[in-house]
């Protein structure tokens, strides 16, 4: 077993737990100290454990049993069972204990005694979840629970050997054709197929979208930066600020006399939601103001990054991009396969840090994918994150479709990059069983094209109606 694997694998799994616990105590909102430590505990762990999901890629490959070296051996780590733990864990996660805190968060109530209420709202919400989820799993698995693994059938006729009847040269001596094997997947690998396949679906529409977005609107928010300001200008902004604020609070009135009136129907949604994306804006608009006027624009550094990071993701998006294009498409260049091995011949970890970069940019492009479709459409609900001031419903709103979207995000890149990553126990995991099962193993090769569509289709749209530096009401 390889030592220094295993130190890496200690210390990656610190530097992510610290990490992630971190983040939780800069955005956590003051309203939930010294509270709501179960959802906190789930949002921790879940977040972490998506993490571990997309390293446990790069640990594979450097893990794996090259079969063309002469006694290699690998690292030594059975990545297969550690695989099946993961993502299971995963799917118990997003099926059942996720949506359990959500429900038990949302049923609090201040003048509530206990917490008995909060436990049987969590528990009725969450069995229905998980029976649906189950009937739906087993019905398909014992249907179609089955992977058509294409294999090269290789048939000899019996002759006696000798020297002068057999050479490896002989033509005659075997001749090939193509099967089909079929093999019955335990309901565990059809249980991680199903959350695969409705990851795929929030992936082709806010990964797509956000791989378009993250660029864009990092380099317009370095162009839209806070600016120093004089006094006259911060004066007339801060009138602008309290005028419209003015507005929005008349426009909040009507909005509960309406609710009053004739409850929470689709329409009345639509105009809280876009009530609530109005009042986030002028946050935004009231907090560059500040920044602007008190501190003089702001740290440079923080806006000079912007534009750099925009600029990285921009070019990880077209390398993304062309590598659809090119590998899994056209299959007419291996492309990042080839930059990948290049990279490890160099120097040992350097494809594996980038192959790690390439992943986790598919999971951030996913997050910004959200906030950017739920501040441009309002009949979609987002749960925006700032520091000191993010509720846990909107933690665990994330953590579910972080999670989600880390299985998907690992099906995707094992599928991209099998050159770099074959022989790896992922590698048989997604493209050996997953991905030949009947019925949804069909179209996970075909949600690739989609992806690209809505990456470009997105890309259009925000040159059309770009980031919008100010609230217009």
């Amino acid at each position: 077993m390889n030592a220094f694997l295993i130190i890496v694998c200690v210390v990656m799994s610190v530097v992510v737990l610290a990490g992630i616990a971190y983040l939780m105590i800069l955005f956590s909102s003051p309203d939930d100290k010294n509270q709501a430590w179960l959802p906190k505990v789930v949002v921790v762990f879940g977040l972490s454990l998506a993490c571990f999901c997309v390293l446990l890629l790069p640990l594979d490959v450097s893990n794996k049993i090259d079969p063309l070296r002469k006694g290699d051996a690998g690292g030594g780590l059975n990545l297969a069972v550690l695989w099946q733990i993961c993502l299971m864990v995963i799917v118990i996660l997003v099926v059942a204990i996720v949506p359990f805190c959500t429900f038990y968060y949302e049923a609090y109530e201040p003048d509530q005694e206990g917490i008995s209420g909060q436990i049987k709202a969590g528990l009725g919400y969450t069995a229905a979840t998980v029976i649906v989820y189950l009937l739906i799993m087993f019905i398909l698995w014992g249907t179609v629970g089955i992977a058509v693994i294409p294999v090269t059938k290789s048939q000899s006729p019996m002759v006696p050997w000798t020297e002068d009847t057999w050479t490896p040269e002989c033509p005659t001596c075997f001749t090939d054709s193509n099967a089909t094997l079929e093999l019955r997947v335990s309901p565990v690998i059809y249980a991680i197929a199903i959350i695969c396949f409705v990851g795929w679906i929030q992936l082709i529409f806010f990964g797509g979208s956000g791989m378009a977005s993250l660029p864009i609107d990092m380099i317009l928010g370095w162009y839209h930066r806070p600016r120093p300001m004089s006094i006259n200008e911060y004066s007339a902004e801060k009138s602008r600020i309290a005028n419209i604020s003015e507005e929005l609070m008349t426009n909040g009135k009507e909005l509960e006399h309406k609710v009053k009136a004739d409850g929470l129907g689709r329409k009345i949604k639509k105009e809280i939601h876009v009530f609530k994306l109005a009042v986030t804006k002028l946050k935004q608009d009231l907090d560059k103001c500040e920044i602007s006027y008190k501190d003089a624009g702001g740290s440079p550094f923080i806006a000079w990054s912007m534009l750099l990071l925009g600029i990285i993701t921009g070019v990880i998006a077209i390398l993304w991009i062309l590598h659809i294009l090119l590998n899994n498409a056209a299959n007419v260049a291996p492309f990042l396969n080839t930059m990948f091995i290049g990279l490890d011949r160099a120097w040992g970890f350097l494809g594996t840090i980038a192959y790690s970069i390439f992943t986790f940019y598919l999971l951030w492009a996913l997050f910004k994918g959200v906030i950017a479709v739920g501040t441009r459409f309002p009949w979609f609900s987002i749960h925006p994150m700032k520091p000191h001031d993010t509720l846990m419903n909107a933690f665990l709103f994330n953590t579910l479709i972080i999670l989600l979207g880390s299985v998907p995000v690992t099906q995707f890149a094992s599928q991209s990059f099998r050159s770099y990553a074959s022989h790896t126990a992922v590698d048989s995991l997604f493209q050996t069983y997953i991905a030949n099962l009947k019925g949804i193993g069909v179209v996970f090769g075909y949600f690739q094209y989609a992806l690209l569509a809505v990456v470009l289709i997105s890309f259009v749209l925000l040159l059309i109606c770009p980031y919008k530096p100010s609230y217009s009401s």
